[in-house]
């Protein structure tokens, strides 16, 4: 187990940092993507940040909302009252996901 978790790490094993089988560029990569993504969501700056082209799409992201919904929580301590406006973009997001699950996911 500690082998496995030494590897997940990227401590020895093989294929890690670069090494044999290319996988030092995909994770260089997905490290990117994530970074890009939760800074855009705002999990490490603040959204208002951002232009205000780009306002109404970061405002529309369901991770967004739940970062929000706990810094209203955990920092100026919100109940849910004050948290309708997260709850419903989050709400939105889950019935909309749901029926197109439902909609498009068949087995086979």
């Amino acid at each position: 187990m500690g082998a496995a978790l030494g590897e997940v790490a990227g401590e020895g094993g093989e294929g890690g940092e670069g090494g044999e089988g290319g996988e030092g560029g995909r994770q260089d990569l997905s490290a990117l993507s994530a970074f890009s993504a939760l800074s855009a969501l705002s999990a490490f700056f603040s959204s208002s940040r951002f232009p205000d082209a780009v306002q109404p799409l970061i405002r529309a992201l369901p991770l967004t909302a739940v970062i929000d919904a706990l810094r209203g929580t955990m920092l100026r301590g919100a109940g849910p009252a004050q948290l309708l406006p997260e709850l419903a973009v989050i709400a939105a997001w889950l019935v909309v996901s749901f029926l197109l699950a439902v909609r498009l996911f068949r087995w086979r």
